[in-house]
């Protein structure tokens, strides 16, 4: 591409390769945030402190942006903060496990309505708007000894009365409406009976080639969270970036543990130092997800071990999962390549930070 574009409110993997990053705020810079991170639990976030140098909110770079472009700003963000704030409290609910009887969560006043400046009506919940904005969460109360109630109560002791949301309110071992959401996007087909079947005629179990004769899996790492904190050298050293494969499918290639190998898929070629180990299946080789990316530009393989460099660049659907699967060799790499060990690698900065 000629030109990319991001925001971020941290410099990751992806803003790596952006000729501008702009600074988006954190939720400890923002206003009126509320959201649900669990089913049981919602979070009402106050600043806590002033935007750091040049961030903005996204709603903010939005009309921004909209406004070089000759827009409207307004078409782009009709709502303001306090809007969509008021809008979330509002629509939040919470449900017996026993009955199934949902109600309001939160007790909304005219005053508190009048305080957002923004429209709504008045409702009573479970607690008050303000309880939440002072405590900054909510979370369902479960006593001492108490019993979880068992889901769907309601409708077990009287299906007739408490029927689901099912096209036909009752459990569906046959349920032609999620084949029909999946199939609908038209990535990938599946039976409205649960079964046993390839999603992707490219990859997966009984896809294997002479060429391609390996699954792969990614495996969360204990450096990093998903592509953050990867730059940091202790956990780098701690933790290496390695490929996981059997003692089986190793001794197979006269590799080593230590080796660096050469991992290829139809997508691309990634180099890492191979972590032979009898507890992997054979036939299956793991790279962990999230490190970032180095590619050398005269060979195009990536020398920060990315699994996403061997994945086909296709969604899956939801008949599978495209990132489980991936067709891959492994073989022990002899090329002019040298892969330094992780902590020794350089961390990637942006411009003018350093």
């Amino acid at each position: 591409m000629d030109f990319v574009w991001g925001t971020g409110v941290f410099f990751d993997a992806s803003r790596q390769y952006c000729d501008i990053v702009v600074p988006v705020t954190s939720y400890w810079e923002q206003d009126d945030t509320v959201y649900s991170g669990e089913a049981s639990a919602i979070f009402y976030i106050n600043k806590m402190l002033e935007p750091s140098f040049e961030s903005k909110t996204l709603w903010d770079i939005s009309e921004m942006l909209a406004e070089k472009l000759g827009m409207d700003p307004k078409e782009i963000n009709p709502a303001s903060q306090q809007e969509r704030a008021l809008a979330t409290a509002v629509g939040a609910s919470i449900t017996d496990a026993a009955t199934g009887e949902t109600k309001p969560l939160l007790t909304i006043t005219q005053e508190d309505i009048d305080a957002f400046g923004a429209p709504g009506t008045p409702q009573e919940g479970v607690i008050e708007l303000a309880e939440l904005k002072e405590a900054g969460i909510y979370k369902y109360p479960v006593k001492e000894g108490a019993v979880i109630p068992e889901p769907f109560a309601a409708f077990i002791a009287d299906p007739e009365a408490n029927p689901l949301a099912t096209a036909t309110g009752k459990f569906e071992i046959c349920c032609p409406t999620l084949a029909f959401m999946v199939n609908s996007v038209g990535y990938s087909t599946i039976s409205p009976i649960g079964k046993w079947q390839i999603g992707d005629p490219e990859q997966g179990i009984g896809t294997q080639t002479d060429e391609f004769p390996l699954l792969l899996w990614t495996p969360h790492s204990l450096r990093r969270a998903h592509s953050l904190q990867d730059p940091v050298a202790s956990l780098r050293e701690a933790f290496p970036q390695e490929c996981f494969m059997s003692t089986v499918d190793a001794e197979a290639r006269g590799i080593k543990n230590g080796d660096t190998v050469l991992m290829s898929s139809p997508y691309g070629k990634v180099l890492r130092p191979a972590k032979v180990m009898p507890t992997v299946v054979p036939g299956a080789v793991a790279l962990q997800d999230g490190s970032w990316t180095r590619i050398d530009e005269e060979t195009g393989i990536d020398l920060g071990g990315n699994p996403n460099v061997l994945q086909a660049p296709k969604s899956s659907g939801g008949g599978s999962q495209s990132w489980t699967g991936t067709l891959v060799q492994v073989e022990k790499y002899d090329g002019p390549l040298e892969l330094v060990p992780d902590k020794e690698c350089p961390v990637v900065m942006p411009v003018g930070v350093e």
